[in-house]
């Protein structure tokens, strides 16, 4: 046997980790010891020798068998010129088939394979093909295992390497692929998806290899394929353009038993077909698996954000990587079906991970893709086979994004009802019932109580509406409306900070009574997973079902090219991407869309961006332009509002509508709200037309960041000098007393309904007009609109608005509306005005300071604190200071250290810590702690604050109080000693005279449990308990002391006790008297022989001293009459004589 191996640790070579990583399944450690193991079993021995060695060892137990079969892995993984060698030993040697090898091997491809090394990946792909070519039982399963290690939407060269490495290895093993039905399944289901990821040119080599490896296991293997079932038709969809693949649609289409014999019905057969778990696992790396299992069942809802963060640098940061989001969101439908105690926590749920993928997807073809994953088992559920927890998070996306995210839910809707009609139209009534279905499962299992707020609420567009109520109509009723409907108040989608409990309170949603809920019941999602696949040593199936985009050119009935264009500008807007359109190129990744006019002609390209059209993938939709059933065309939204209004207001309106300059549309506001203010018949309803028009006509305004990058006068001027803003100081500038006010509050109450911003936006311009503007007020020839600084424009919208929502509630959502939007600078410069302007709602509101806190950078952090201390802004106040840090407890670290901060910024002072230190956990409550024990260590002790320390338990695990005492003990010696001293020790005039028998007996005693703690802590070093006040206060405790506190406190009286002396122990105030009347005499009667450091000197044999007392035997308090006593010097007792022993 060959001793040449490096004698390195294994895990030296076999993995790139830093130092900081560290292996929790323990696998680098074994590889370690095993690698250890077989070289000393190995060392100058010859080939036989070793391997008869070996052997024996082998046959001990099947310990030792895994420690040689780990060491074997190691040597093979590290040392390609010796693989082939140990390899042969590992053969003779093994006692079960290698199947304990085998499932190391797989182990580590699971566990550590993103770690290895390049050499050892290498080695790891030559040991599968050795363990293939040998025929071993279990080699599927390692290479099932790597197939996942294939990361979809990921092109760096490692990860095309292995997907390249693996399709040869496939290639070559075909006769030995075929034996494995799931892996021969997996291996088509992994490159069907990867093709997708390969269309660049630099991958056109491998890419066509994939084709043909695809094309080649379908033609011959279709039936072992099928097993995939209804994914397989979504994955075959996305390359349907490739011509290989056209040719098997066709086939799949006109005559699927071509492709297998007992395919009769094609498509319907597939979609009927649930798909297995495991397939949808291949498509998710182990090391994803573990971060979304533990978002999942771990993190609570509303502090994802810092996981969602890291997992999107980590996995979704490219362009091409977003491709992998479908894969993603098949995985959390599909496989992750939480418990009935999940289900019911406050665990993040699956719908906020969902609409988290949704909401950050840049592609407008993912964009799509994605949404047919999520309703993908929608399309023939059957509610006899199909599980509900694979369409419930659909649906709760759609729900909970109505408040927050209105257009996610309406982007949503438009695409079920396009799916629905376009999916298939030879399956058109069968995928409609199967939506159906799906619908009247989630009301019968109470996912959802009632689909009202999904059909009606108030930024639905109508025509979206009036097709929701054709499509849906056994779902919409009449009686919906009087219905109360249940909407949970929980945050945004894409994470954010959740509400805090707030009690059941109406709103109204189109005139409908809602009940607000903030509370997640158990009746409302019960389920439980009822599908039981076989599990595999390696995969653990879940079931699934999927369905797939549209394959061929659709036509979709429009009016006209101009309301195409509004809609496909609408669409982008929806889906959150980037407005593309009139590029001179067409891009070749979005779908096309072949508009065809009325007349017939050429049919005209052009690139949908927005998620209207439901297309699977780069498929042509052609799109036939035409008048509607009444041959004219449809009006914009707008058009409803501009015919009822009365002149001037409609002319104003049309104009504003037309302009494109900001200046000439300032100018016409202007006009109009001149004309508002002569107006004399003003009534509720115009105010609601004109909301309803200035909301549609200013609707850039709501959506930009105003917020200029850089802030001087001349930027916030600019920032408001827009035709919203004209409407905002119209308003603001108007005398309380003018008739005109209230009209104008009326149109803004309006606005918000359907722009929720505004508000925000009303605050801003409050500020700017306050504080950066103050010398540009209203003209003097308008004297009658000079701002009212006594009254706030702003509270007048909230109580117009809704007269039960207070304002603390109202700041909280409307800079939850700036966290939401992502315009986290614009918080931060309002949060002054916040806490300025309305002081009293502000301070002392732990949900709105949470929210600051949550959202802000180091940076912003420290630009809060220097206003603090210049003293623009006052966030905390001595009153509101222990329910806030009451509340910052449970909040995370960061805004914990944040909140602290900021309290230093303050006028802050220690006192404010005292109520807050009995109710801190040292174990739990780390980064308050930290900080108030920081805070204290730069203070003197006082005989309060030390009161309170030292109030607090004894417990080994709690070291705040021994911190600050040896702290303390360090820096000021004397003031702890004189404090300590009135502790132990109650003097004449003291607060502690006034406390009961009992109380002051356990006050002294919770201070003699402190002092014996920082003792045993101090080790040799005692010289502070020879500090005179404290020495004394000692010898006093012993003398007042009872047998039991004389026991348990021995070593520490010990530190007072002094050989020498043959006095009686002497009060504090004597002490102090004598010091102050005689300074460096000593003796006397009362006095204490020798100085402090002699007495520190003999203090082991204080400890074996005999009680001067005789009547001390009997329990002695501390009360009243004995600190009378005490005051008293007492004569010198008769000398006893001392015994050599102690009796003791």
């Amino acid at each position: 046997m060959s001793t040449t191996a490096s004698t390195s640790p294994a895990t030296a070579r076999l993995f790139v980790s830093s130092a900081l990583e560290r292996d929790e399944t323990g696998v680098e450690e074994k590889l370690d010891q095993g690698l250890a193991l077989l070289q000393a079993l190995t060392h100058n021995m010859s080939d036989n020798e070793a391997i008869e060695g070996l052997t024996q060892h082998v046959c001990r137990n099947q310990p030792s068998h895994e420690e040689v079969s780990f060491g074997l892995l190691a040597i093979m993984l590290t040392e390609p010129s010796l693989a082939g060698r140990f390899y042969r030993d590992l053969t003779l040697v093994s006692r079960d088939g290698m199947q304990t090898f085998i499932a190391q091997l797989i182990q580590v491809a699971i566990e550590r394979y993103p770690k290895l090394s390049e050499v050892a990946r290498n080695q790891l792909l030559w040991l599968a093909r050795e363990l293939i070519k040998h025929l071993v039982s279990g080699t599927d399963a390692v290479v099932l295992n790597l197939l996942r290690q294939v990361q979809g939407g990921d092109v760096s060269p490692r990860n095309v390497w292995l997907a390249e490495a693996l399709l040869n290895l496939l290639c070559e093993n075909s006769i030995w692929l075929e034996k494995f039905p799931i892996l021969l399944a997996t291996s088509v289901y992994t490159y069907l998806r990867l093709i997708v990821d390969h269309f660049s040119p630099q991958f056109a080599q491998l890419r066509q290899r994939e084709v043909e490896f695809c094309i080649k296991t379908l033609r011959e293997k279709f039936q072992e394929c099928a097993m995939i079932g209804r994914d397989l038709v979504r994955v075959l969809q996305n390359v349907a353009r490739i011509p290989e693949f056209e040719a098997i649609w066709r086939d799949l289409l006109e005559r699927p038993t071509a492709l297998s014999p007992s395919l009769t019905n094609g498509v319907a057969q597939l979609l009927a077909t649930r798909t297995p778990r495991r397939f949808l696992q291949s498509r998710v790396t182990p090391d994803m698996e573990r971060k979304l299992y533990f978002m999942t069942h771990q993190v609570k809802l509303g502090q994802q954000r810092r996981y969602q963060d890291w997992f999107h640098k980590q996995y979704l940061s490219t362009p091409e990587s977003q491709s992998l989001r479908c894969d993603l969101i098949r995985y959390i439908c599909c496989f992750i079906h939480p418990s009935n105690e999940i289900l019911c926590s406050d665990v993040l749920p699956r719908w906020a991970v969902i609409g988290w993928l949704l909401m950050t997807c840049l592609s407008n073809v993912e964009a799509s893709n994605c949404k047919m994953a999520l309703f993908y088992d929608w399309l023939v559920f059957d509610s006899e086979k199909d599980n509900i927890m694979n369409i419930e998070p659909a649906i709760l996306v759609m729900f909970h994004s109505i408040r927050p995210h209105p257009q996610i839910t309406a982007t949503l809707w438009d695409f079920l009802i396009r799916i629905m009609r376009e999916f298939s139209k030879p399956l058109a009534d069968r995928i409609r019932q199967g939506i159906h279905t799906s619908l009247r499962v989630i009301l019968e299992k109470r996912v959802l109580s009632s689909l009202a707020p999904l059909f009606d609420y108030p930024r639905l567009d109508n025509e979206l509406k009036n097709c929701i109520r054709e499509n849906f109509a056994e779902f919409y009723t009449a009686d919906m409306k009087k219905q109360p409907i249940v909407i949970d108040d929980i945050q945004a989608v894409g994470g954010g900070v959740p509400g805090g409990p707030s009690p059941i309170h109406p709103v109204l949603v189109d005139g409908s009574p809602v009940i607000v809920n903030c509370e997640r019941t158990a009746d409302m999602a019960k389920f439980s997973d009822d599908e039981d696949e076989n599990n595999s040593a390696v995969f653990r199936p879940i079931k699934p079902e999927v369905k797939s985009a549209p394959t061929t050119a659709t036509t979709l009935p429009q009016d006209n090219i101009v309301k195409l264009k509004q809609e496909v500008k609408l669409a982008s807007q929806i889906g959150g991407a980037p407005k593309q359109l009139g590029g001179s190129a067409i891009d070749d990744k979005k779908p096309l869309v072949m508009v065809t006019g009325v007349g017939g002609g050429t049919p005209t390209p052009i690139v949908v961006t927005g998620g209207i059209a439901a297309t699977g993938g780069n498929m042509p939709v052609t799109i036939q332009i035409g008048n509607n059933s009444d041959g004219s065309p449809s009006p914009p939204a707008i058009d409803e509002f501009l015919e009822g209004l009365p002149e001037p207001f409609k002319t104003h309106m049309s104009q504003l509508q037309k302009e494109r300059d900001t200046e000439s549309q300032c100018a016409v506001i202007e006009r109009l709200m001149q004309d508002l203010i002569e107006c004399e018949t003003f009534d509720r309803p115009l105010a609601k037309q004109l909301g309803a028009c200035f909301s549609h006509v200013l609707t850039d305004e709501f959506t930009r960041n105003v917020l200029p990058d850089t802030l001087n006068n001349d930027t916030l001027e600019n920032a408001i000098g827009t035709p919203l803003f004209v409407l905002l100081r119209s308003f603001c500038q108007t005398s309380p007393q003018h008739e005109s006010r209230r009209a104008q509050l009326q149109i803004l109450v309006e606005m918000s309904l359907y722009q929720p911003r505004l508000s925000v936006l009303l605050l801003f311009y409050q500020r700017v007009k306050r504080v950066h503007l103050t010398n540009q007020e209203a003209t003097a020839d308008q004297p009658s609109r000079g701002f009212d600084s006594n009254s706030s424009p702003y509270e007048e919208l909230v109580v117009a608005k809704n007269a039960k929502h207070s304002l603390e509630d109202a700041l909280r959502d409307d800079l939850a509306l700036c966290e939401q939007a992502g315009h986290i600078r614009l918080l931060c410069f309002l949060v002054p005005e916040v806490y300025s302007q309305f002081a009293s709602a502000a301070l002392g509101h732990s949900e709105l300071l949470h929210l600051v806190l949550s959202v802000i950078d180091s940076s912003q952090l420290q630009q809060l604190c220097c206003q603090c201390l210049q003293g623009e802004l006052t966030m905390l106040t001595q009153d509101n200071f222990l329910p806030l840090a009451k509340a910052s407890l449970h909040w995370e670290t960061f805004e914990q250290m944040a909140f602290w901060g900021l309290l230093q910024a303050h006028r802050f002072q220690s006192e404010w810590l005292l109520p807050l230190l009995p109710l801190l956990n040292f174990v739990n409550h780390q980064e308050a702690c930290n900080s108030a024990m920081l805070i204290l260590a730069a203070q003197k002790p006082s005989t309060e604050l030390v009161q309170v320390l030292l109030s607090r338990d004894i417990n080994d695990k709690d070291i705040l109080v021994l911190s600050l005492l040896k702290h303390w003990a360090i820096l000021c010696a004397d003031v702890l000693a004189e404090v300590l001293a009135t502790m132990v020790v109650p003097q004449k005039g003291n607060k502690r005279r006034r406390q009961t028998k009992s109380q002051a007996a356990q006050s002294t005693q919770q201070a003699l449990l402190h002092l014996d703690q920082l003792r045993q802590n101090c080790g040799e070093s005692t010289d502070f308990f020879a500090t005179e006040p404290l020495h004394s206060a000692l010898q006093h405790a012993h003398v007042a002391a009872n047998e039991n506190q004389r026991a348990r406190f021995a070593q520490l009286f010990a530190l007072a006790a002094d050989d020498d002396s043959e006095e009686e122990y002497t009060p504090v105030r004597e002490k102090s008297k004598a010091r102050s009347s005689n300074r460096g005499k000593r003796g006397g009667a009362g006095s204490v022989s020798g100085s402090p450091q002699k007495r520190s000197g003999n203090t082991t044999s204080g400890s074996s001293k005999k009680d001067r007392n005789d009547d001390e035997g009997s329990d002695t308090e501390y009360d009243s009459s004995t600190e009378e006593e005490t005051s008293k010097p007492k004569p010198p007792r008769k000398r006893r004589k001392q015994l050599v022993s102690d009796s003791d």
